[in-house]
């Protein structure tokens, strides 16, 4: 009854919404606990920075772990669960509703208008891409030349701007960030067109996004600019990364301050691991190695998988793009 109500009530009444829906649980080992992490869930969710708390995101962030520390399969988890769901609708609400037209716009001109010395910020991969070893047989895709920076990211959470240090460059990727966080921002972007044909904006899978990397190699990391593999050796010219120790690096860099792949892509490896959008389970598949890594995380191969909640100063995201057929346009 609670969630039917919700959606059909004002901004005023949220809170106490959310104060009728979630409940402390009869048998709570720490409650003091759960009513402070309960109580992060009751703030504004169109002014974030108001509150000095983070996005709409943490609310579906709380609930996973909420869900994580109590377990799967109970009545109390699957009820988490619908309000998850409940929770992303809204959301998508918020982001369609036109109050966010000024951000999303700058978003879409940082991340698509500005040209590069390759071109375009988004390269197609798949059949008819021309790129050379491009032997990818699944319905084509694009994907950014570039990690996602922070300068882009908090045109959509601007309270990520206090969340580290390295989240005050505007050119370092942008870090601290869930895969919520990324998943959002992508919906954020929205749709887009390029050149004749319409596309929207999500994360790569793992696999697409290891391809992407490889571009063309069958080695343990990619083809450099000029088609050559890269080894151990060359590593370096191409990623940032930690060379000595795990952490040594010290910090990020700023996106493409490296040399890109053979097709063009920046930091394909090293600097931050990238969400993809594939899930292990509950969790959500992670690679590319960070400037935190050594030279095996690097590999292309390599992929790991964090709970969706989870954020890092060595974790970010780049965007790729899925081609709309006409429904899903006219929609």
């Amino acid at each position: 009854q609670a969630l039917a109500v919700w959606t059909r009530i004002g901004d005023a009444e949220w809170e106490n919404t959310w104060r009728m829906v979630v409940q402390m649980p009869e048998r709570v080992k720490y409650p003091q606990v759960w009513k402070q992490s309960t109580g992060l869930l009751f703030r504004p969710v169109r002014n974030p920075l108001e509150s000095k708390q983070r996005r709409p995101t943490e609310l579906m962030s709380l609930l996973e772990d909420t869900i994580r520390s109590y377990g799967e399969g109970g009545d109390y988890q699957v009820w988490m669960r619908q309000l998850i769901d409940q929770l992303a609708l809204e959301f998508e609400q918020i982001l369609n509703d036109g109050s966010n037209a000024t951000q999303q716009s700058l978003a879409k001109r940082l991340l698509f208008d500005n040209k590069t010395p390759n071109g375009s910020q988004f390269i197609r991969i798949g059949p008819g891409s021309g790129l050379d070893g491009d032997d990818w047989t699944g319905e084509h895709y694009a994907i950014s030349r570039y990690l996602v920076r922070n300068r882009e990211f908090q045109l959509f959470d601007p309270a990520q701007l206090v969340a580290h240090n390295f989240c005050k460059n505007p050119d370092w990727p942008a870090t601290d960030v869930s895969w919520w966080d990324a998943y959002w921002f992508a919906r954020f972007v929205g749709q887009v067109e390029v050149g004749d044909e319409q596309f929207i904006a999500t994360l790569p899978t793992g696999d697409q996004s290891e391809h992407a990397s490889r571009a063309g190699s069958k080695g343990d990391y990619c083809k450099g600019e000029d088609g050559n593999e890269v080894t151990g050796m060359s590593l370096s010219e191409y990623a940032i990364y930690s060379q000595k120790s795990w952490g040594s690096q010290g910090n990020p860099d700023d996106v493409g301050s490296k040399k890109p792949n053979y097709w063009g892509i920046y930091d394909f490896s090293g600097n931050v691991w990238v969400w993809c959008i594939d899930a292990r389970g509950r969790e959500r598949l992670r690679r590319a190695g960070s400037w935190s890594s050594t030279a095996g995380d690097l590999q292309s191969r390599r992929r790991h998988a964090y709970h969706p909640s989870f954020r890092s100063s060595y974790l970010g995201f780049r965007l790729s793009l899925s081609r709309l057929d006409k429904n899903e346009q006219a929609e």
